[in-house]
């Protein structure tokens, strides 16, 4: 019980660490505004709105591309404007022509996102060391080269419905990766719990992750495991990737 309160007042503590400063974070280390003219006043969009809108492209097909990076950039910019000032509404014309100033780093961005995607299944663990679920699947992505945070989503079927699952890092020893997480998880290796996940009705998630991390290279495990028992119940054990440190401005 008290690991149990440990895990979630750390998971508490480190969200809480995220909301405060930039969540989105992007890949490489390159670091840009951009300078919109709208309203008769000069707005600046940092790239890391830009990754964000470039994500937000990545699941549209190729004849909803244009449309996509279109509304994300619209919505990007009147974020940069409100945030900068500029509360009197914005025709939608004059919003469209400033949309078209990042459309192409959108897409840039877009690409780079694209490249350091990495896709993995989720198996089912077995009774010895873990358990199993007969009908429980899962698949995830992440990006493998992220500045600050380890970013990614995962989806999961066929588990316990209205039930609380843990994400869970695992580390590798001797790989030194493993020390760079927070917790032990027997004798040498150490863990890191770093995001609670509920089913819904039909026993399914869908959740995207974003969590601070020491810029490193990682060689580690991903685990589910459930929350009453702490039981693995799907895993992979191949996730590879860097984080990368801001660069100080």
């Amino acid at each position: 019980m008290k690991r149990q309160l440990f895990y979630l007042l750390f998971i508490l503590f480190t969200c809480g660490l995220i909301s405060n400063s930039n969540i989105y974070a992007q890949v490489g280390v390159l670091d840009y505004t951009r300078k919109i003219r709208i309203r008769n006043q000069i707005i600046t969009v940092p790239r890391t709105e830009i990754s964000e809108g470039a994500e937000e492209t990545l699941t549209a097909k190729e004849d909803e591309l244009a449309t996509s990076a279109v509304k994300s950039a619209k919505r990007i910019i009147l974020k940069a404007a409100a945030e900068q000032g500029i509360v009197e509404p914005i025709p939608d014309q004059e919003l469209s022509n400033a949309a078209q100033q990042i459309i192409s780093d959108i897409l840039k961005e877009r690409i780079i996102l694209r490249e350091a995607t990495r896709r993995i299944t989720l198996t089912q663990a077995p009774n010895s060391w873990g358990k199993k679920i007969p009908n429980s699947l899962g698949k995830a992505f992440y990006y493998d080269n992220f500045q600050g945070v380890f970013s990614g989503g995962i989806e999961l079927g066929g588990l316990t419905p209205n039930h609380g699952y843990f994400l869970s890092l695992n580390g590798k020893p001797p790989h030194p990766s493993n020390d760079w997480l927070p917790e032990s998880c027997g004798e040498i290796e150490k863990c890191f719990d770093f995001s609670q996940v509920t089913t819904d009705s039909a026993g399914n998630i869908s959740e995207r992750f974003r969590v601070a991390l020491k810029p490193e290279a990682y060689n580690v495990k991903l685990f589910v495991k459930d929350i009453d028992d702490w039981k693995i119940v799907l895993y992979n054990d191949i996730l590879i990737f860097t984080i990368i440190e801001k660069p100080t401005k």
